[in-house]
């Protein structure tokens, strides 16, 4: 696996980067709490997502802080693969933190959405996020990942990691198969025994050979069943043919009856009808003499209602003009009142002063013009008052014209009313009497009607008369044909029921010799399958020597790589790791073997370190050139004196012909100079990270 390119929006401390990643051995320099470590994060959390292992405190933690809402925290991974270039992407957007993600491969999408994109990077790698810490990336302070798991989950995850694992599955598989084998085996074999015991197939051949005899009897009873009806069948039809006859008959008597019937029916109907037109024509003629007689005081009528009107509207007009002036007279009142009131006013203010006061208008003394003043207002009031009663009396003569005005429209709607109601009355009877024609019409041709029915009554009778037809012959004729008609239904039920029986019959058989035949292919299928058992248990045995020889090869493989590696770093003071079953670290020293914790910090770290980069070799050989091609070493010169800093990059330059690229993490400025590439992370005025590659 090769890093070709890496972004980010808004993760963790940085705003925005884009990365283009080298090869060979690059380190990722910059003070501590810079952000260092989140790079490499954001390529684990682009590829696993929200686990506990990469998020640290929680998802919230992984976008910026103090970036909106509304601002995307994206991380984009683009990479090789085995030969196959992928890309994927991951972001959480909104106050919830929704997670999406895709993933394309050769430009084609592979998987969207959180969780698939997630199955298929493990599917892709053959490793969940723990496996991919523990082989790629050794985080700070995490150099014992492996060693610190239960001795239990320890060694399924190194073979997990291997794909050792896949063996496992596979035998459990084989496993699986057998014990189902075997079950369809027992079931099957139970199905060749009935409940007491008997094999199956000889029961089934026993029930053939009876159903078979029972066949040949019914077969015989079918023929003579079969001889019955068919005399039964001609004696029918020579009494169907006779009453064929009979019914003929019958039914042109009947058939005239029926006729005969209608006819008195219509001959009813018309004669009422002629009578009802006679009675309304006289009725219609009576009142056409009545509406020509009145026909000249109805023009009276319409004449004096349109003087009605003429009134009633100049009466109308009257009376708006009368609202009108009443209204005016209301409104001077009104004003003559508010005049009265501001007099009395002023004449209460004046005689409240007094005549030493001063004038409200001109601030002199009023003295002499005080009397004069009140005189004035009094004659002023009196004016008033005598304009309000002439106002009152022309308003009370304007009321007494309202009402008498109020009681001519009162006559004059009532006139207008009783006119109306004689001129509708008398157009009502005029239409009616339009009628007249159209019954004397009515009346002739339902006339003429009653006149044609009479004579095709007269001969229904004559047709009547003529048919031949014995209703007790066709009764007695009926009678025989019906005990025939039955005879020949019960004959034709016993065949049908005889032809039933051989169906079922047949069905049995049938059902029968399917059964034989599938017993007979499932003894044949037993043996087969009997044949696979063998096979599989031998599989089994096969692949289970297969998985314990590959596991007897891996612990030696990791020791030795390991131990080369230490040699290497320590100038062979200690040269030799040895791993237990459960993958526990021993360092000889001196000649013996001793357990990790016997060792310092710096020491322990290193042989962590050698047994995490033989696992990340193992894998990358076991994928090839490419397979995964990188690793992430976060921070492991930390407890290293500066000699051993020099052995651990020198060691590190010569994997570079297994890793395409190894990524150092570090704040140690003196190494910088050592390596080929350097990606320098710092910090911004603003508190957000930048990086660039130098």
């Amino acid at each position: 696996m090769r890093l070709n390119y890496l972004e980010l929006q808004n993760y963790r401390r940085f705003r925005s980067a884009e990365l283009e990643l080298p090869e060979g051995m690059v380190s990722i320099m910059g003070p501590n709490g810079v952000g260092k470590s989140s790079l490499m994060e954001a390529v684990a959390w682009c590829l696993y997502g929200n686990e506990a292992e990469i998020v640290r405190t929680g998802k919230e933690s992984i976008k910026r802080e103090g970036s909106a809402h509304t601002d995307p925290c994206l991380v984009k991974v683009e990479f090789d693969f085995e030969g196959t270039q992928y890309a994927v992407e991951r972001s959480m957007k909104g106050k919830s933190l929704s997670m999406n993600a895709s993933m394309h491969a050769a430009g084609k999408l592979m998987a969207r959405g959180s969780d698939d994109v997630t199955d298929a990077v493990k599917k892709l790698f053959g490793m969940d996020h723990k496996s991919f810490f523990i082989s790629v990336f050794a985080r700070q302070k995490e150099l014992n990942a492996l060693t610190s798991y239960p001795k239990h989950q320890r060694k399924k995850l190194v073979l997990r990691m291997l794909e050792i694992e896949n063996i496992e599955e596979a035998i459990k598989r084989v496993r699986e198969d057998l014990r189902l084998l075997s079950e369809a085996i027992h079931n099957r074999e139970e199905e060749l025994e009935d409940d007491e015991g008997n094999p199956v197939i000889k029961v089934i051949k026993d029930d053939i050979k009876a159903l078979e005899k029972e066949e040949k009897e019914l077969a015989k009873s079918e023929t003579r069943a079969m001889k019955e009806l068919v005399n039964i069948e001609g004696l029918r039809k020579k009494l169907k043919d006779e009453m064929n006859k009979l019914e003929k008959a019958r039914e042109k008597w009947q058939r005239c009856l029926r006729e005969k019937e209608s006819m008195k029916a219509t001959l009813r109907a018309q004669k009422e009808r002629v009578t009802e037109l006679k009675r309304d024509l006289a009725k219609l003629e009576k009142l056409e003499d009545k509406v020509r007689s009145v026909a000249a005081k109805m023009k009276d009528y319409r004449n004096e209602l349109d003087s009605v009107l003429d009134k009633r509207k100049a009466a109308l007009k009257e009376r708006d003009s009368l609202n009108s002036d009443i209204g005016t007279l209301k409104a001077a009142e009104s004003q003559i009142r508010a005049d009265v009131t501001e007099i009395e006013g002023n004449i209460k203010q004046i005689k409240g002063l007094g005549p030493e006061s001063e004038c409200p208008t001109c601030f002199r003394e009023l003295g002499d013009t005080f009397e004069k003043l009140l005189e004035s207002f009094e004659k002023q009031l009196k004016g008033k008052d005598r304009k309000l009663a002439e106002n009152g009396k022309d308003e009370e003569k304007a009321k007494a014209k309202l009402d008498d005005l109020r009681a001519r429209l009162k006559a004059l709607d009532k006139r207008e009313s009783i006119l109306r109601e004689k001129l509708r009355d008398w157009e009502l009877d005029a239409t009616k009497v339009e009628r007249v024609a159209e019954v004397r019409k009515t009346l002739k041709e339902t006339e003429a009607k009653l006149k044609r029915t009479v004579a095709d009554s007269e001969e229904v009778d004559k047709t009547l008369a003529s048919t031949d037809f014995d209703e007790k012959a066709f009764n007695k004729a009926k009678k025989g044909h019906d005990v025939v008609s039955e005879e020949l239904r019960t004959a034709e039920n016993t065949l049908q029921s005889i032809r039933s029986d051989g169906r079922v019959l047949e069905q049995r058989l049938k059902t029968g010799r399917v059964e034989l035949e599938r017993l007979e292919k499932l003894e044949t299928q037993i043996a087969d399958k009997k044949r696979e058992v063998r096979l599989l248990i031998h599989l089994e045995k096969v692949m289970d020597d297969f998985k314990k020889h590959l596991i007897s090869r891996i612990r030696p493989a990791l020791a030795g790589i390991s131990s080369e590696l230490l040699a290497s770093l320590t100038n062979r003071k200690y040269d030799e790791i040895e791993l237990s079953e459960d993958y526990d670290i021993s360092i000889r020293d001196g000649g013996s073997f001793y357990r990790i914790d016997r060792f310092s910090g710096g020491e322990s770290d290193l042989a962590n370190l050698c047994l995490r980069l033989a696992i990340s070799e193992v894998i990358a050989e076991k994928h090839g050139s490419a397979g995964f091609g990188f690793i992430v070493l976060d921070e492991v010169f930390g407890s290293q004196d500066d000699n051993r800093k020099r052995l651990l990059l020198s060691t590190l330059n010569g994997l570079s012909n297994r890793f395409k690229q190894i990524f150092l993490i570090t704040h140690v400025e003196d190494v910088k100079e050592l390596m080929g590439n350097v990606m320098r992370v710092s910090e911004k005025a603003d508190g957000t990270s930048t990086v660039e590659v130098l």
